[in-house]
Order: C-alpha cells, then structure tokens, then sequence
C-alpha cells in the first residue's frame, strides 16, 4: 500500500472535513468515513482494517470533543475500525464487483459503527440532544451519504477509463 498517498489523501480530507464541511453546514457529509469505506472496499484487507482506524484516529483528533465536551481520542479509532472489519468481512461473502453491492455491503457496515458512536456520544458523554429516533435517522443519512461517495470513488477508475490504459485491452464484462 502506498502509505504516503493514504496520508496526503486523508490530508486532504481531514483539511475539508474540519474547515468546508462546517463553513458550508453540510455536516451530514462525513469526509472521513466516506474515505475510510472507501479504503475499505479498495485495499487487501490488512492494509483497510489499518486504514480505517488510522483514519478514525484522524477524526478523534479534529473532532474537538462531541457537543463542546472533551471526549477521549479513540472513541472514532474504534467504530471506524468497527467499520473496517465489517466491509472486509463482508466483501469476502459477497460479489462487490457490483456497484449496488459495494453500496449495500458499504452501507451495512457503516450503521453499526455510527450507531456505537452515537450511543458512546449520547450515554457516556452525555454531549448528543436527539431523540432516538432522530438519532437513528441521522446516523442513516450519514452512512448512506458516505457510502453513496465511497462506491463512487471506487467505480472513478472507470469512467476515467483508468483500468483500460492500465491492461491495454478492453474489460470483459460479465
């Protein structure tokens, strides 16, 4: 795996998480775990699992504490790495050359991280106002959201005709 290009990339990332997505109030978007599933689905499965923590450990460290609190850093590390292990367990049951599968298998491993972290946010910090329902409509929308950009971020390589140049020959289709 080429660590210096995850490190510029979650760079980068972490820069338009923290600043843009806040400036813009488009805080539903999450940067980070979008980039997190995406390595997930990208990479062999040591280096995703690795990845998604490191990049959770990269969302502790600029989130400033949930809610005005100061949390401990690792609460993010853990359900993003959560996440990892459940894409990676996941892909190796189901066909993810299909974009709608990488959706789902995306999707489905999103929520319980999220929701493990929302229930640490809400409970033990005592830092999140929503109702449970709320709640559980907001950590959907995240995790779908993030999602729907990690599958697009893995099926660019296609419509840049990347994998083509790459081979020299055309993709069979199955």
């Amino acid at each position: 795996m080429p660590w210096r290009a995850f490190l510029t990339v979650l760079l980068v990332a972490f820069v338009l998480q923290t600043a843009a997505a806040r400036q813009f109030g488009i805080e539903s978007l999450d940067l980070l775990l979008a980039y997190a599933l995406f390595c997930a689905l990208a990479l062999p499965t040591g280096d995703a699992r690795i990845a998604a923590f490191l990049v959770g450990f990269a969302q502790d460290l600029g989130s400033g504490g949930y809610g005005g609190t100061s949390a401990p850093i690792g609460a993010s590390a853990f359900c993003f790495g959560l996440t990892g292990i459940a894409v990676t367990w996941l892909r190796e049951w189901l066909n993810t050359q299909i974009w709608w599968v990488r959706l789902l298998v995306a999707f489905l491993a999103a929520v319980p991280g999220q929701l493990v972290l929302a229930f640490y946010t809400h409970w033990w910090l005592s830092a999140w106002r929503m109702s449970a329902g709320q709640t559980f409509l907001h950590v959907v929308t995240v995790s779908m959201l993030a999602a729907l950009l990690a599958v697009g971020l893995t099926t660019l390589p296609l419509f840049l005709n990347w994998d083509r140049r790459r081979r020299g020959r055309a993709r069979p289709r199955w």
